[in-house]
Order: C-alpha cells, then structure tokens, then sequence
C-alpha cells in the first residue's frame, strides 16, 4: 500500500494498524487528537493473532502526532528490538511524537511532545492541520523526497522555498 499527500486523522482506535504486509506513506499527516480514542496514531506488529508475520513499512517527510506521550506502538514479534528481515520499519524526517527515541528504526527524525503547538488549534478545529509558525515540522522534510511530491494536498509548492515541510500540507505565508 502506498500513500501520499494524505491526512488520516482522529480515529476512534489507530488512524493506521499495520499486522503484517508492506506500507510506504510519504507526506503524510497521521493526527489523533479525538476527544474518545484508544490506542497510538499508528500501530505496527509483524504479527497477527500471535501468528508470525514479515511488516515492512517506510514512513518518509510525515507526521505522526496527537494527545498521547507515544503515537508509536511498535510491536515486533520476535522482541529483536532492531530492524531485521521480519520487522523493517524505517521513518525518515519524520515529526514523530514518541517517548521512545532510542529505537533504531528514526533517521533525521524529530521528536516532539504531545504539549509542542505542531498544528494550528486542534481543540477548537480538530480537522484543521496546518502548521502554526513555529511548529517543528517547518523546513525539516528531506528535500530529496519532497520533489517525487513537489505540491502539498492543496496544490501549493512545497518546493518553493526550497525547505519543505513535513506533512500534508506546506505552511505558506498568505
């Protein structure tokens, strides 16, 4: 499964679940900030029903936020603690709220708390994700990337200022 540009947000359980099978998102925002909810933003397991499985999963220039310490659940059947051949899973200049960040599984990534303004008000419009102006996920997305996707879920350039943004949509100043 591919996906791009896209914001997946505000699910009653996990906005993304992963029990196996390949996923690579690009320029996604996965927000959970709804007022009933359980469970991380996303969830990865290289199992199912406590029957082994092979996850590979690629997250790249996104953003993973929302009201819990950890959006994260990572869940590696095999307890490896590491990228391997049944749990590869990879998030590159990524926004991630997670408390663990000693995991190996984060290149340039950057880590932010629940508590960091990442998004405009989230209480008062809780579908409303664009950045506020000094949000960490301002110029931090690898340009690299940003190119395959050179507009935001809008239309407007991410490209322009030549420092993307990470997420779904590029802050601009009009």
């Amino acid at each position: 499964v591919k996906i791009t540009n896209s914001i997946i947000a505000n699910s009653g359980i996990n906005a993304i679940r992963i029990s196996g099978g390949k996923l690579k998102a690009t320029h996604c925002t996965i927000a959970s900030y709804a007022r009933k909810r359980s469970g991380a933003a996303v969830r990865i397991d290289n199992s199912d029903n406590d029957v082994a499985t092979t996850v590979t999963s690629a997250f790249e220039n996104c953003i993973i936020a929302g009201t819990y310490s950890s959006e994260l659940a990572l869940n590696d059947f095999y307890k490896a603690n590491a990228v391997n051949e049944n749990f590869n899973v990879i998030f590159k200049n990524c926004l991630v709220c997670n408390a663990n960040t000693e995991l190996p599984y984060f290149t340039s990534c950057v880590f932010a708390k629940t508590s960091s303004k990442i998004f405009t008000d989230t209480e008062r419009y809780p579908y409303d994700f664009t950045l506020t102006d000094d949000s960490p996920a301002l110029n931090m997305a690898d340009a690299n990337i940003a190119q395959t996707l050179p507009n935001d879920i809008y239309g407007q350039n991410r490209l322009a200022d030549g420092q993307p943004d990470a997420g779904a949509i590029e802050k601009t100043t009009e």
